[in-house]
């Protein structure tokens, strides 16, 4: 559990200093995997499997102190943010990219539906109903009584997330997203549950290739804050629905076509 969740603050920590894109995006893929990792464990070792809206990132030296005592011989001092840094050969933003604010607002509509999705589920189902959900049958007492509160925090993140990029958006000079109007089946606590699990998944490929288009370096480690916890939600619930936490070792980024064309069935007069 340690070694994985530092590995996320590792990646997260050095994002903005890749400057190519190809791999900005395979390091994005390799992030939110090893916090799909730590979802899993951190419940292994009775943790939150999201214990925090945004994760935290390290310096190349805080995740040196931290993975130094596995070491046989003292790594200390071994890489530093400026040695990540001394290479600008290449620019993140290419020619027809939209604009820093056009990428937040694109991220924006999509935490405005989850956080929707997960607000408006929450008051149709009661928590007996969802602990009942068929998709849970398989789990025990201890699993089936957590996920009602679990998914209340996945709200409240997708919460502190619109509130995030709204702010950001405005600092930028932009006209941030608001709401749209949203179209939910919501057949049965399993239904819930299913879908909670594809709009996760396809926030993590959202954010994976939207990520190597942003241009601020500040701008982007928030985004790959965002990203990893989007990973560890679809890790809780890959496996609510019986179905692997970490499915493959590098996660796929999807592009904004692709991601409208996933969720466009949710949003009315998309």
């Amino acid at each position: 559990m340690v070694l994985e969740n530092t590995g996320v603050a590792a990646y997260k920590g050095a994002a903005p200093a890749i400057k190519n894109n190809d791999l900005l995006s395979e390091a994005l893929g390799i992030h939110s995997v090893e916090a799909r990792h730590a979802s899993f464990l951190n419940v292994l070792n009775q943790e939150s499997p999201y214990p925090d809206a945004f994760d935290e990132a390290q310096s190349p030296e805080e995740v040196t102190e931290a993975a130094n005592p596995f070491f046989q011989a003292d790594i200390g001092g071994s890489t530093t943010m400026s040695d990540l840094e001394e290479d600008a050969e290449y620019d993140r933003k290419n020619a027809g990219d939209p604009d820093d604010v056009g990428v937040l607002n694109f991220a924006l509509t999509l935490e405005h539906l989850e956080y929707a999705f997960y607000r408006d589920g929450l008051e149709e189902f009661s928590d007996d109903e969802i602990q009942s959900a068929d998709v849970l049958s398989e789990f025990g007492d201890e699993i089936q009584s957590a996920v009602p509160d679990r998914l209340r925090t996945v709200r409240d993140h997708e919460k502190a997330h619109v509130d995030a990029i709204t702010s950001t958006v405005e600092e930028l000079g932009g006209d941030p997203n608001s709401e749209a109007e949203y179209t939910f089946e919501y057949d049965s606590p399993t239904s819930f549950i299913e879908t909670a699990r594809i709009l996760e998944n396809t926030g993590v490929a959202a954010y994976a290739g939207a990520g190597p288009t942003v241009e601020n370096d500040d701008v982007l480690a928030a985004a790959a804050s965002i990203h990893s916890v989007e990973a560890r939600h679809a890790g809780f619930l890959n496996e609510l629905n019986g179905m692997s936490p970490y499915p493959n070792a590098v996660d796929e980024a999807k592009s904004p076509g692709e991601v409208r064309e996933d969720v466009e069935p949710f949003i009315e007069d998309s």
